[in-house]
């Protein structure tokens, strides 16, 4: 779906963001092909650039 949004659209990034302790959302993030950019205490912050 990512891969769509960035061919059919002006989007230039993805953002997202998860709890620290939610392993499932971490890796379909990974699996997207986000990396992370940022934490603090509760959340860890993904992206995906074109």
């Amino acid at each position: 779906m990512i891969d769509w949004v960035f061919d059919q659209t002006e989007v230039k990034a993805v953002l997202a963001k998860t709890d620290l302790t939610n392993q499932a959302s971490i890796r379909v993030l990974e699996k997207a092909e986000l990396i992370q950019i940022g934490s603090d205490d509760r959340y860890i912050m993904w992206e995906r650039l074109k």
